[in-house]
Order: structure tokens, then C-alpha cells, then sequence
């Protein structure tokens, strides 16, 4: 079994052309050599206008923004960023700052993994049981 691979924006095209000329997901799938599940799914999601019908340069735009990389409430808010790396800088560990958010802002709470991600995507650094900037 192979890995999913994304649809292609040439792939978009062809779906968008059989499904003009009248073909249903099943015989596109087989001209296509995708699974059936994975032109439906791709039909079904990057669809935003019914009457419009499927458009691949639409489908394409669609999916490409799904695609894109959601920031994390940490990096969001920087009250909140700077509350997590006080309690960092005081030798909290994630889970007690996750725990203590959780409790005393409950809007604002983030995961102890969101805190992992947060620290090891941004400059702070831990070296030696102590927090760098």
C-alpha cells in the first residue's frame, strides 16, 4: 500500500473536466488512477459553491489554505505568552503551567503540548535546568 499523496492541480483539472462531461466520482477514480474515496473527498471539500459546480483552480486555492500552518493560541496572544514564560523561567513544567491555566484562566488554557511545541519553535531555549532568551 502506498502513502496518500495530495491531489494535484493537474489532477483538479481532469476531475473538473469528466465531471462536466457527465462521469460520476467511481469512473473518474479509475481514469485518474486514485482511489474513489479520494476524488469524492476532494469533490466533497474543496467545493465552496454548489451552483457553481467543482472548480479546480477554486478546489486547488481550497485546499492549498486548509493546508496552511495554524498558529497557536501562544503565539497569538502575548499576555499569555509572556504569563508561560514567567512560570517557565521559574522552573514550571508544562504540565503545571497547562494545570494552572486550566484553573485560573480557563479561556486562555493550552495543553502542555502546545507549551513543548511553543518552546521548541521559538527562541527560547532550556539548557542545563535553566530558560534562555
Amino acid at each position: 500500500m502506498s502513502l496518500y499523496e495530495q491531489v494535484t492541480k493537474e489532477e483538479r483539472f481532469k476531475i473538473e473536466h469528466y465531471l462536466q462531461e457527465g462521469l460520476k466520482g467511481t469512473a473518474i477514480a479509475k481514469l485518474i488512477d486514485r482511489p474513489k474515496c479520494t476524488v469524492y473527498r476532494d469533490i466533497n471539500r474543496n467545493t465552496k459553491d454548489w451552483r457553481h459546480g467543482y472548480e479546480h483552480d477554486k478546489a486547488d486555492e481550497t485546499a492549498k489554505n486548509r493546508r496552511k500552518k495554524k498558529r497557536s493560541k501562544l503565539h497569538q496572544h502575548q499576555a499569555l505568552q509572556a504569563t508561560v514564560i514567567e512560570k517557565l523561567k521559574s522552573f514550571w513544567s508544562p504540565e503545571m503551567i497547562s494545570g494552572w491555566l486550566k484553573l485560573h484562566y480557563p479561556k486562555l488554557y493550552v495543553c502542555h503540548e502546545t507549551i513543548y511545541a511553543f518552546i521548541y519553535t521559538s527562541k527560547i531555549g532550556i539548557k542545563k535546568n535553566y530558560i534562555t532568551l
